[in-house]
């Protein structure tokens, strides 16, 4: 009887097993941005639990909490390097240049997948222009040396990124560089996909939305710095764009003309304003964040705040398509955050850069809605010079009225509640610049929907169709403002209204200018109106944010708009933060508060006597009014016996 053996036991193989995922693990450039990612944005974070947040981007696991530490401490020795390799990569020749070029790319990476601050081509070769600039008209005659005939190159910028391992950078800007055949490619698949969703869940044309986005300056108005639009020096840095005065819209409507209640993001947490609202309840929900930009979480707080509720008001629970665009902001959605979403909402997201042709909002019903609250706002100015006593009577009204509150009523610039209550009468009624028949004219151009939905769009309207014009106005549209803008020009030749004095809203306006000619205001109504797609204010805006974030600056939460009436402020603001005040050549010893009134009060009766101008005087008058509120503001203390006699003692 042969004695038979069990066959050797073969030897595990390492990696996963049988019904067992595999793990991969995480590359040294990864774990370099997290490093940078942390450090830089998130310090206030334990590395634990910037791990366990979205932020971090990879999965939170004992190994990886072990690793990232250990990264951690690689990254501030200075060991853990941008690349995958571990090895040193050689630099290039102009290494300074080629160092700077990174850090910045490395920090409009990680402002694009917070805020969608991306970065263009064109904006690239600008800035390493502008650094190469500082180069050679700097000090330092080995680097000018060194530089001198240097050309930044694509092909030199895409070796930079190469050896740093710069993949996958992201770029703002929309589809125009997308050639026809490519975008009808896209088009035709995603169409189908829609169409097939509107089948499987019986959706009609009102449950089909879209929603979309939108920047506005709602303080500024027409000047001269909008009859030459490609003067680049004129638009930047110029201070009426600065982001302050910037809101987002979000701009909502459904394939038959129904329109979603309107939502604005700003900057400040409470503004103001709000007190004039009963209730301190705007007409427009609100929502604010340091960059006024619709984030991620603005973005879920818009659908649960705004948008759910309106659809459940109106249809309860029946499926409904939302049609996104590609933004991070709403595509960057967690798995977490769709599981929150009811499970009738059906998100549909447009392919990458192709809104501009075929999403319904961009096809005209943003553009009204802007042109609509622009001419109302320059109508309040107008109506103003018609009232009795005009802009003299509206500073009077000013005086009585706290900072933050002195809006276009009383003819100063515009505040948020302001531009709230002029978008709210807009669009909450079916009349010129939001009619529900021009919403759907726009979603029968963005030419998205089935024939079968499309035939029904076409038995509602005939067959007017929406013009194919690229200008942002219409004929009639720059007939009315160009009426608005005489008009206020001859009453201005009537009054002679001081913008420095009274008519605050109006500083840095067409009013504070010489006159125009006719050809010149129908080309800065028109790039006025457009001024939010203005490619070079948008670089500006980016170009802020950046900075801002690289400099470590964070917007105050309770930070305020900027006060429209600064006569006096910046003086005040020096005398109570110092103990002497420079004013030029000399240093002046701080006074009391009575010593300063004694002193303005010669002041006054030496310019009477000298003959000089009431407006001018007024002036005067104003630093001293914001003075006395200013010290009324400072609390003070009753002392305590106790206080008191110890005080004494020292």
């Amino acid at each position: 009887m042969s004695l038979r053996l069990k066959p050797p036991l073969e030897k595990s193989k390492p990696g996963a097993k049988a019904g067992q995922s595999y793990r991969k693990a995480v590359d040294r450039s990864t774990w370099f941005y997290l490093c940078q990612r942390h450090q830089s944005t998130y310090p206030h974070l334990r590395p634990y639990q910037f791990l366990k947040s979205y932020q971090s981007e990879i999965e939170y696991n004992d190994t990886n909490r072990r690793q990232f530490n250990k990264k951690l401490e690689d990254y501030n020795t200075g060991k853990l390097q941008a690349d995958d390799s571990g090895s040193r990569l050689r630099p290039g020749k102009f290494d300074e240049l080629e160092k700077t070029l990174v850090e910045w790319i490395i920090l409009r990476r990680r402002l694009y997948q917070k805020h969608k601050i991306g970065v263009n081509w064109a904006s690239i070769k600008i800035k390493l222009e502008s650094w190469l600039e500082n180069i050679r008209n700097g000090d330092n005659e080995e680097l000018r040396d060194k530089y001198r005939g240097f050309n930044a190159s694509d092909g030199w910028i895409k070796r930079c990124f190469d050896r740093a391992k710069l993949e996958g950078v992201q770029l703002h800007g929309e589809a125009d560089d997308l050639p026809d055949e490519h975008v009808a490619q896209l088009m035709a698949g995603w169409c189908v996909m829609l169409r097939n969703k509107i089948e499987e869940y019986n959706v009609p044309l009102g449950r089909i939305y879209n929603a979309d986005q939108t920047a506005l300056f709602y303080r500024q108005l027409p000047s001269r710095i909008y009859v030459k639009r490609g003067a680049k020096r004129d638009i930047r840095g110029n201070k009426t764009h600065k982001d302050k005065e910037r809101l987002t819209l979000m701009v909502s409507c459904a394939a038959d003309g129904t329109k979603v209640p309107l939502c604005v993001v700003g900057k400040p947490k409470n503004p103001t304003c709000f007190q004039l609202c009963p209730g301190r309840k705007p007409p427009i929900q609100y929502f604010d964040q340091k960059s006024a930009w619709f984030d991620r979480e603005i973005t879920l707080k818009w659908i649960h705040f705004v948008f759910i509720p309106h659809h459940k008001k109106v249809y309860g629970e029946l499926p409904c398509i939302l049609l996104l665009d590609n933004f991070t902001g709403q595509k960057g959605f967690s798995k977490v955050d769709t599981d929150n979403l009811p499970n009738w909402l059906h998100l549909v997201y447009f392919p990458a850069n192709v809104t501009n042709r075929h999403q319904p909002c961009d096809m005209g019903i943003i553009s009204s809605l802007k042109t609509g609250y622009k001419t109302h706002l320059l109508q309040k100015y107008l109506n103003i010079f018609d009232t009795d006593g005009g802009y003299d009577e509206a500073a009077q009204l000013r005086k009585t009225k706290k900072r933050g509150l002195r809006g276009v009523e009383y003819g100063g610039k515009a505040h948020i509640l302001d531009a709230m209550n002029i978008l709210h009468s807009i669009w909450s009624v079916d009349g010129k610049y939001a009619f529900e028949d021009g919403i759907q004219r726009c979603w029968r151009k963005a030419n998205i929907l089935p024939i079968g939905l499309q035939t029904d769009i076409n038995a509602d309207l005939g067959s007017n169709s929406m013009s194919e014009s690229n200008k942002s106005l219409s004929e009639d549209e720059s007939h009315t403002l160009c009426e608005i803008m005489n008009a206020m020009y001859i009453a201005q030749e009537s009054v002679q209204v001081n913008t420095d004095v009274n008519a605050f809203g109006l500083q840095g306006s067409f009013i504070s200018e010489a006159r125009m000619e006719q050809d010149e205001i129908s080309e800065a109504l028109e790039n006025w109106i457009s001024e939010e797609d203005n490619q070079d204010i948008i670089d500006e805006i980016i170009e802020e944010e950046a900075v801002n974030l690289e400099a470590g600056s964070e917007q105050d939460d309770q930070t305020e708009e900027e006060d429209d009436d600064p006569v006096g402020k910046r003086l005040v603001d020096q005398y109570n933060n110092k103990d002497n005040i420079n004013t030029g050549d000399t240093i002046v010893k701080k006074q009391s508060q009575i010593e300063i009134y004694e002193h303005l009060q010669i002041c006054h009766e030496f310019a009477r006597r000298e003959g000089m101008e009431e407006d001018d005087i007024l002036l005067l008058t104003r630093f001293e009014s914001a003075l006395r509120k200013v010290q009324l503001k400072k609390t003070r203390h009753q002392p305590s016996i106790t206080s008191f006699f110890s005080s004494k003692q020292k």
